[in-house]
């Protein structure tokens, strides 16, 4: 049937999930369509619900700050009003003073403290709120728990829920209250659900419930914790059903609205749109319109009445319409006289509104004032740029002239092109300086500045720039070898035998062999170089060319045994032609 597949459906729970305090859709493939989805959706936020009380009480356990749930910043929740409450109780069981009720605490954290001072874990509750006094109705009736209202709620077919939107579903846990579960009713499209409280067991009649078999007796905080609450369409109502005792509720006892005995003890509920008041017996209307509880839509106005509220369709008309017949029509300003036109004016009436029409037009250059007079227009002031750069706007009757603007500047500036602001005059580049030889004009704002160039000083008496002598300002820290001053500057020489490296400062030696200026050998030192002769030569007087020694004169014939004959760099020793011959050595004839 359609009631166990959205109680499969909101079992599975695969769809939703809570995340962060809220149920948060996940995507998943082969479900049963929309039906099962929201029915998901439904039991997830019923869950949250139901546990923000709880998740409260164990926070203020755990010994966590009672601040407002990320979810809902604003404070005022159920998490922190039980968070708070169960605080007092664990401070009073700490404390070793006795667990019990105070009424000045009110309902629900007085049940709040008792549980956590007694060790229990089980409440969730709404919050109580007091609200306008409601417009009168019928008072609402006592009535019998023992009534079934259980066959209006059932759906006949798919078809029928097909039709019903997630908006237009019946809250059956909201209307009939706890009449339908004994702990805790659960909404669904075109349904609900019953559930239990924690170490509580769903019976299988659907409806009630019973302690788990391991679990001690129920105790008389367990037992309180039946008190319904406030009943809205976002929070499930609890209700817990012990056995009843006939006498004590009989005719509803001392409750105005329902009567429950609990451990012998009689516990007061109300009726779907009420909550129990601080006194426990009496009931108090809940303001469905300020708790934002209604279901009014655009155009309609929540009424709160005893026990529920009233939509009336508002009928108002914008301005410029009014109600005929149920209808908003429009409102001829012109024809009735209510409009704002002057003398000089004619009405026209336009839907919704109305507007003023000149009798006479003027001409270019005026404008009708509210009176229907023609007034000069000031274009200066009325236009983004009347006039060019330079020029000034003169407003004229019917028009505007524009007039050259005249800019003196002061000395060392002059006007641009357009005549609107001053610019320096570059005196170095125009030439008008007034620097001498020697000397380097530099542009300033409005004026110049002469310096003398690298190189040279200024002289205060001549007030000239002077050439400064490098050579005699820093001896023989500019040049290695000869210094030589130059007009703005130096210059290094090197002595013979040297010559310039490429710094320009010092000086490396100069091969003069390079440039072979001895006849037959040359050697060089630093500095200069040295030519030298082969054997049997001897330099001459110019030290570069050799000449051959005569060894047949100089060894006075003791070279040669008969005859000595002198060759280039040598000597030769000859016998008689006839009757002799030359020894090995050359030099004995034999």
């Amino acid at each position: 049937s359609t009631k166990e597949l959205i109680e499969s459906c909101c079992g599975a729970g695969q769809q939703w999930a809570i995340d962060n305090g809220e149920c948060t859709e996940i995507p998943v493939s082969g479900t049963d369509g929309d039906i099962c989805r929201i029915a998901q959706k439904q039991c997830c936020v019923s869950t949250v619900k139901e546990n923000s009380c709880l998740a409260g009480m164990i926070a203020a356990k755990e010994g966590d700050v009672c601040g407002p749930e990320e979810s809902n910043p604003c404070g005022g929740s159920p998490y922190k009003q039980c968070c708070d409450c169960c605080n007092l109780g664990l401070r009073l069981r700490s404390e070793g003073k006795t667990c019990e009720s105070n009424i000045n605490l009110g309902y629900p954290c007085s049940h709040v403290m008792l549980s956590c001072c007694e060790g229990g874990d089980h409440f969730i509750h709404p919050e109580i709120r007091r609200h306008p006094e409601p417009l009168p109705t019928v008072t609402p009736e006592k009535v019998s728990e023992t009534e079934d209202h259980n066959e209006a709620l059932s759906i006949g077919n798919e078809a029928e829920l097909s039709n019903n939107l997630p908006g237009d579903d019946l809250d059956e846990c909201l209307i009939y209250g706890g009449e339908l579960c004994q702990h805790l009713c659960i909404n669904t499209v075109g349904s609900y659900k019953c559930s239990c409280f924690p170490e509580f067991t769903l019976q299988d009649d659907g409806t009630s419930c019973s302690p788990d078999p391991d679990r001690g007796p129920v105790t008389r905080l367990e037992a309180e914790a039946t008190i319904p609450p406030a009943a809205s369409p976002s929070q499930p109502i609890l209700i817990v059903s012990l056995q009843e005792e006939q006498d004590k509720c009989k005719d509803n006892g001392l409750c105005k609205h329902i009567c429950n005995v609990v451990e012998g003890n009689v516990v007061c509920s109300c009726l779907s749109g009420y909550t129990i008041m601080a006194d426990g017996i009496s009931c108090e209307d809940i303001n469905e319109c300020v708790t934002d509880m209604h279901t009014c839509q655009r155009r309609e106005h929540c009424v709160n009445t005893v026990g529920s509220f009233k939509c009336l369709q508002e009928l108002s008309c914008q301005p410029g319409y009014e109600l005929k017949d149920g209808e908003c029509v429009d409102i001829d300003e012109c024809e009735q006289g209510t409009h704002s036109c002057k003398v000089n004016f004619v009405c026209q009436n336009t839907e919704g509104s109305f507007y003023c029409e000149s009798k006479q037009r003027c001409m270019d250059g005026f404008l009708q004032d509210p009176e229907g007079n023609c007034v000069d227009v000031n274009e200066c002031t009325s236009l983004p740029e009347p006039c060019k750069p330079g020029f000034s706007c003169i407003n004229t009757v019917g028009s505007y002239t524009c007039q050259r603007n005249t800019l003196t500047c002061s000395r060392g500036y002059h006007s641009n092109e357009e005549g609107t602001r001053c610019i320096d005059v570059d005196e170095c580049q125009t030439g008008v300086h007034r620097c001498g030889e020697g000397q380097i004009c530099h542009n300033l704002p409005g004026a110049y500045r002469c310096d003398c160039k690298l190189g040279y000083q200024y002289d205060a008496f001549s007030r000239s720039c002077m050439d400064i002598n490098e050579c005699w300002n820093y001896p023989g820290r500019l040049c290695q070898h000869t210094c030589e001053n130059t007009p703005g500057s130096y210059h290094c020489t090197c002595s013979s035998g040297f010559r310039l490296s490429y710094d320009g400062k010092h000086c490396e030696d100069v091969n003069e062999c390079d440039t072979s200026p001895c006849s037959q050998e040359c050697a060089n030192v630093y500095g200069s170089y040295q030519c030298y002769c082969r054997q049997g030569f001897q330099l001459a007087e110019d030290g570069h060319s050799c000449k051959d020694i005569d060894e047949c004169t100089q060894s006075a014939g003791i070279l040669c045994t008969f005859r000595c004959m002198n060759v280039p760099g040598s000597y030769q020793c000859a016998c008689p032609e006839q009757g002799y011959t030359m020894a090995a050595n050359g030099r004995t004839c034999r």
